[in-house]
């Protein structure tokens, strides 16, 4: 088995885990080369037909929170490498594949790939995101501190569901992780993160690719967009100890006070958005405990620079599955085709060439040619998008602002 996918599901809908295994079973994986894990953790939602349909390798147990089911679903996996997808969310239709090829020609132990968000309402993806803008090689002593480069602002980084990692590493990982999740039961915040500083730690190299998207769906039942006091409080406390973990296990060599000069910078940007989302919500008696948890003495509130990176994004087509599923079926065509490219966007012409140079029997044609769907781009998104308004938006309406969190559900 080359490549296990670990799914954990916590009461998640069933028409979103429907859309999240179909993306993953209609993609150009090979469906010998992969196994899905599926991770049911105390759900009261029944889920049998789904994981009867997709054949998925399927556990059930108590509700123990989801840093404890991820690392049972890296005990079940088989493969020789590992990926994660949240439940409610998709990857395009060209992947993962990729990223399995690249980790095995290259001997990466962590590849990254694109990632957009998807709303309701449009889909888009952060220009500015190093993770695709730019493409990087790390090896050795420099893998820690390019994974901490960012302090915290980027968070493609410290996700788990954009990376494809070697079973060697997660293992490892897991074996260290295990006391702490026994000791502090429902690790409910930051574990992603957790998950990932020890897979990096002991990752040889890593790289990043630009061969499709991992969907982020955005809606009101995601747990991350429900700011109570207590869950505030929750958040605060985890990702303080998060911090502490990292600081205890980081390796004493040259770049260490590297490391930790960034992890400083990442504390002091905690300590300013739990400030702004306390602030927001009137948890005045949490001032305290912030300051103390971050190291803070004086908290401030979220600068714009903060969330700059997420200020300019660019558009995908809201009918991206419609031409996703368009291509996969090129994929699979026996017969060679000619395939226009005009309409096309220029994501749509990078895949059409990634596809080729794949094995697809494609011939892009600037005129002549199977026409594949129209983009679907509305002029409503085009306008809240627009950098110009986008930037007013954050300026106008502060991260943890009431209005901001009305505005964020209408648009």
């Amino acid at each position: 088995m080359k490549l296990s996918i670990i799914i954990c599901v916590y009461n998640t809908p069933i028409a979103y885990l429907d859309e999240c295994l179909q993306s993953i079973t209609q993609s150009t994986l090979e469906p010998e080369s992969y196994e899905i894990c599926l991770v049911d953790d105390g759900s009261t939602v029944d889920y049998s037909t789904l994981w009867e349909r997709y054949a998925v390798k399927y556990q059930k147990t108590e509700n123990q929170g989801i840093f404890r089911a991820r690392l049972l679903g890296i005990s079940m996996a088989e493969g020789d490498y590992i990926a994660f997808v949240d439940s409610d969310d998709t990857v395009s239709v060209h992947y993962h594949r990729p990223m399995l090829t690249f980790a095995e020609m290259g001997q990466h132990d962590v590849v990254f790939n694109g990632w957009a968000f998807h709303s309701e309402r449009s889909r888009y993806y952060c220009k500015n995101d190093t993770t695709i803008a730019r493409d990087f090689t790390y090896c050795g002593e420099d893998i820690l501190p390019a994974f901490l480069a960012n302090r915290g602002r980027e968070h493609s980084y410290y996700v788990l569901w954009n990376k494809l990692f070697s079973a060697r590493v997660l293992r490892a990982a897991r074996e260290q992780l295990l006391p702490i999740a026994e000791r502090e039961g429902k690790y409910n915040f930051s574990e992603d993160a957790l998950i990932c500083f020890f897979a990096f730690l002991h990752a040889k190299r890593i790289r990043n690719l630009h061969t499709g998207y991992y969907f982020y769906r955005i809606h009101s039942q995601q747990t991350v967009n429900v700011i109570s006091r207590e869950r505030l409080a929750s958040h605060i406390k985890y990702m303080a100890m998060t911090f502490s973990i990292m600081e205890q296990h980081l390796p004493n060599n040259a770049k260490k006070a590297e490391c930790l000069r960034s992890l400083r910078k990442w504390k002091q940007l905690m300590a300013r958005t739990h400030y702004s989302h306390a602030k927001g919500g009137g948890y005045t008696d949490l001032y305290p405990m912030i300051s103390q948890c971050y190291g803070v003495p004086r908290l401030r509130p979220s600068r714009y620079r903060d969330g700059s990176v997420y200020a300019s994004n660019w558009l995908l087509p809201k009918n991206y599955t419609e031409i996703d599923r368009a291509l996969l079926a090129l994929w699979h065509s026996t017969e060679p085709h000619t395939v226009s490219l005009r309409g096309c966007t220029k994501d749509t012409q990078l895949l059409l060439f990634r596809l080729m140079a794949d094995g697809a029997p494609i011939l892009p044609h600037d005129r002549n040619g199977l026409r594949l769907p129209r983009p679907v781009i509305r002029w409503r998104d085009r306008l809240v998008m627009h950098p110009l308004v986008y930037r007013m938006g954050l300026l106008l309406f502060p991260k943890g602002s009431r209005l901001r969190a009305i505005l964020k559900k209408r648009i």
